[in-house]
């Protein structure tokens, strides 16, 4: 099974319509982003991570779908292929801002070992200091470094977007968004440079947090 994200009216790029049995075919040739090939995801929570910088629909809905034909895979992020039915619309699941920074911090900690953003990392992943200002004290520090470091750039713009990430996290409002975007590319840089389950890395951070919300209630019965 495979997972098709459309816009609120149930429509691709250039008003294609999706739904319920409906299915359409492409030559499988060209680039993924061409339109030789139709757009499909591996899991719900790849789709949901990477639309904004995919797709990036405002009010998205999920499909799944069976897929027949060639298919180009892109490190696991997206998928094209032949042939694809649309069977039945699903939730969409949820993924925080926090989550979403968090998946960023720990793919982009799979390709880059600048000391200054692994420890600034560290101490974002176990909640000892999320604020903007630790954020940009890292920034400082690392910055003079990162120019003379070998480590591909792919590894760097992971580690540059997962920063962002979770620098916009801590000013909220309305850069919530720039938040997602910038998470969505630090995952899409880190693929590029290591073989990461990123639907695997997704679903153990929203396992830890649901786990850590039982804790926090468990505790408050208690108390």
């Amino acid at each position: 099974m495979r997972y098709k994200l459309t816009d609120e009216n149930g429509q691709t790029y250039g008003g294609c319509e999706w739904g319920p049995g409906v299915s359409h075919f492409v030559p499988g040739t060209g680039g993924l982003c061409s339109d030789g090939w139709i757009h499909v995801y591996d899991s719900p929570w790849v789709a949901v991570m990477m639309n904004p910088c995919h797709a990036d629909f405002e009010n998205p809905r999920l499909w799944e779908c069976e897929v027949s034909g060639s298919e180009l895979n892109d490190h696991g992020l997206k998928r094209g292929v032949q042939q694809c039915t649309t069977v039945r619309e699903i939730p969409m699941p949820a993924l925080t801002t926090e989550q979403r920074a968090e998946i960023a911090i720990r793919c982009a900690l799979r390709v880059w070992a600048n000391v200054d953003f692994t420890r600034w990392a560290e101490r974002w992943l176990d909640g000892t200091d999320r604020s903007a200002a630790a954020a940009w004290g890292a920034a400082r520090k690392a910055d003079w470094t990162w120019a003379f470091e070998s480590t591909a750039h792919a590894a760097h713009a992971a580690a540059g977007a997962a920063w962002g990430a979770a620098m916009s996290a801590a000013c909220g409002g309305g850069v919530l968004e720039e938040a997602w975007e910038e998470a969505a590319k630090a995952v899409w840089a880190a693929a590029l440079n290591a073989e990461i389950d990123i639907a695997a890395l997704i679903e153990e951070v929203v396992e830890n947090d649901r786990r850590a919300q039982i804790i926090e209630e468990e505790k408050c019965v208690t108390n």
